[in-house]
C-alpha cells in the first residue's frame, strides 16, 4: 500500500512539473467541468490555446494524411486529408481555409472545399472537384482573376469549371475565362445553351420569353446591338436565331416569332430594326433573309420612291431591254431544296439571273 501511494505521489509531481514547464494549466475536474489552457494559466474555454500556438490533430503538420491544423503564423485552418505537400506551411495562404480531400488554398484570404479543389487567387473561393484553379495574383485584388469557381472536372489533367465569377463581374458557365458579362460555352451538340419555358395561361398581360432593352446614348458611340448572333456550322443547317411562335388566341391577337423596333430620333446614321448579311464562297444557297410564307410590309419593300433617287434620266433603249427578257415556265426543284417548302405546280415568270444580265 505504501508503495502504491509513493508511485501515485511521484506521478502527480511529474505531471505537475510538466504542466508548469509547458504552460499547461488544468482547472477543476477535466472530466466534467474542467478547462485546459495551453500557454495560459486562466483558460476561458474547455480547450484554450493562447498566443502564438499551433494546433494539430494528426500525425504531422507536413506531408499527406488525415489531419486538422491551425497554423498560427499564417492564421490558416485546415481539416480533412492533405495530399502530398498541399498543407505544408509554405503552401498556406494568409488567413485561408481549406476542407476536404487534397484541397489547396494558397492565396491570401482564399477558401477551398471539396475534392482536389484549388483556390490560388486573392480572396478566391472554390468548391466542387477538380476546378481549374488558374494561377493569378495571390496577395492583391486583380479584376481579371476568378473570385468564385465551381469545379466539375474529372481528374488533375482534366480540370473544368461548371461556373465561374471573375472579380470584374463577368460570369462564365462551363467557361473558366469569361470574356463577357455572361459567357456560355456549350460542348454538346444536342444541349441547349439557353432554354426558356415561359407559360402564361391566365394573365392577359404582355409576355416576353426574352426582352432586351439596350440604349447607347453616349456621344460618339459606336455600333450597338440589342442582340447579336454569330453561328458557324460546317456540316448541317445553321441558325443564328431560330424562332417559332404559336397563337392559340381566339380574339385575333397576333403572335410574333421575332419582333424588332428601332428608334433613331437623335442619331443621323442609319437605323435597322433587322439587318441581314450573307457571305461565303461555297456553292450552296445563302440567304440574308428567308421567309417560308408571305411577306408583309407597311412601307417600301423594294424602294422605288423618287425621293430616294437622283440623276433620274429617261432611257430610250428601255423597250429593247425589256424585249430581251425571256418568259419561262418552270417547276420548282422541291427534291433538292425540300427545306424551303417551295410551291408545287407549273409556274410562269422571269429568271432572276436573266433579268440581271439584261438590265
Amino acid at each position: 500500500m505504501r508503495l502504491l501511494k509513493l508511485s501515485f505521489l511521484i506521478s502527480f509531481i511529474l505531471l505537475t512539473s510538466i504542466m508548469y514547464t509547458q504552460h499547461l494549466d488544468v482547472e477543476g475536474d477535466i472530466i466534467t467541468t474542467g478547462k485546459i489552457g495551453i500557454g495560459t494559466t486562466s483558460p476561458s474555454t474547455p480547450l484554450h490555446l493562447y498566443a502564438n500556438r499551433d494546433a494539430l490533430f494528426g500525425s504531422s503538420m507536413a506531408g499527406n494524411g488525415a489531419k486538422l491544423i491551425w497554423d498560427y503564423s499564417s492564421r490558416a485552418f485546415r481539416a480533412g486529408y492533405a495530399a502530398a505537400s498541399s498543407w505544408n506551411e509554405d503552401s498556406l495562404g494568409l488567413y485561408s481555409a481549406a476542407f476536404g480531400f487534397g484541397s489547396v488554398a494558397e492565396a491570401y484570404m482564399s477558401f477551398s472545399h471539396g475534392f482536389y479543389t484549388h483556390a490560388r487567387t486573392y480572396a478566391g473561393f472554390s468548391i466542387g472537384r477538380y476546378n481549374v484553379g488558374a494561377s493569378g495574383a495571390p496577395t492583391s485584388w486583380t479584376t481579371s482573376d476568378p473570385l468564385f469557381e465551381v469545379g466539375n472536372g474529372t481528374s488533375n489533367t482534366n480540370r473544368n469549371n461548371a461556373f465561374t465569377i471573375r472579380k470584374d463581374g463577368r460570369v462564365g458557365i462551363n467557361d473558366a475565362t469569361p470574356d463577357y458579362l455572361l459567357d456560355l460555352e456549350n460542348p454538346g451538340l444536342s444541349l441547349r445553351s439557353i432554354y426558356i419555358n415561359h407559360d402564361n395561361p391566365s394573365s392577359s398581360s404582355t409576355m416576353y420569353g426574352i426582352y432586351v432593352n439596350a440604349d447607347n446614348t453616349a456621344s460618339n458611340s459606336g455600333t450597338s446591338y440589342a442582340a447579336y448572333f454569330d453561328m458557324t456550322n460546317n456540316n448541317d443547317d445553321a441558325y443564328g436565331q431560330y424562332s417559332l411562335a404559336f397563337c392559340d388566341a381566339f380574339d385575333g391577337s397576333p403572335a410574333y416569332a421575332v419582333r424588332s423596333y428601332v428608334d433613331n430620333d437623335n442619331g443621323s446614321g442609319l437605323a435597322y430594326s433587322i439587318y441581314g448579311s450573307v457571305s461565303g464562297s461555297t456553292s450552296g444557297s445563302k440567304y440574308a433573309g428567308y421567309f417560308n410564307g408571305h411577306v408583309y410590309t407597311s412601307g417600301s419593300y423594294l424602294p422605288s420612291d423618287l425621293k430616294l433617287k437622283k440623276d433620274v434620266k429617261p432611257r430610250e433603249v428601255a423597250l429593247n431591254q425589256i424585249m430581251k427578257l425571256e418568259v419561262k415556265s418552270y417547276l420548282y426543284n422541291q427534291s433538292q431544296f425540300a427545306h424551303m417548302n417551295l410551291p408545287k405546280g407549273n409556274r410562269t415568270g422571269f429568271i432572276a439571273q436573266n433579268v440581271a444580265l439584261v438590265m
